[in-house]
């Protein structure tokens, strides 16, 4: 057998097990990170932008609104123009649902992580996904139980098109916070 079949049997039989140790190497890499900035939250090393919102039943209100919301965007200061988002965390309960919503992002502000726990079987099959990114793209998805790639698909949409929203919404209250610290 010539040595390029060789070479080019052995590349064919080992690229998908590099490949898998590079996400598993990656995947170890976010979750440090995520650990980190946790740890950083805990510590409260990091400024905080939170808004609380608490509805209580009424007959004139939506029943799909949570009775319970907690937004909590966690950022760093690098000067007095610079401003870096490290983690947001949403906390939505309703009577009987809740879900619990994490987006973590890496030096350059970019998602690498969102988490979700939730307990509303009818919208989604699942009780806690992870979704792992690396410049925007999910690398790896874990799941319990594991779920369709089709729906996976989907909520990576929603995710992106959510975090969108988020920065967007971040960077109103920034200004906010900027003139209300520049008042002082």
């Amino acid at each position: 057998m010539p040595i390029k079949k060789i070479v080019g049997l052995i590349y064919i039989l080992f690229l998908p097990t590099w490949l898998h140790a590079q996400v598993e190497n990656q995947v170890r890499s976010i979750n440090d990170f995520y650990f980190y900035v946790n740890d950083q939250i805990t510590a409260e090393k990091y400024l905080l932008l939170e808004a609380k919102f608490n509805a209580f039943q009424r007959k004139n209100i939506q029943e799909d609104l949570p009775q319970q919301y907690q937004l909590r965007i966690f950022f760093t200061k690098s000067d007095e123009e610079h401003y870096f988002l490290r983690a947001i965390k949403i906390n939505e309960q309703y009577t009987n649902i809740h879900y619990n919503t994490e987006f973590v992002f890496n030096e350059a502000t970019e998602l690498i992580l969102f988490t979700e726990e939730q307990n509303d079987t009818e919208k989604y099959p699942y009780r806690q996904l992870k979704v792992y990114f690396e410049n925007q793209k999910p690398i790896y998805f874990d799941t319990k139980p594991t779920i369709e790639t089709d729906l996976a698909r989907k909520r990576v949409q929603e995710i992106m098109e959510m975090e969108e929203e988020l920065k967007n919404y971040f960077l109103v209250l920034l200004e906010m916070f900027k003139k209300v610290a520049t008042h002082k």
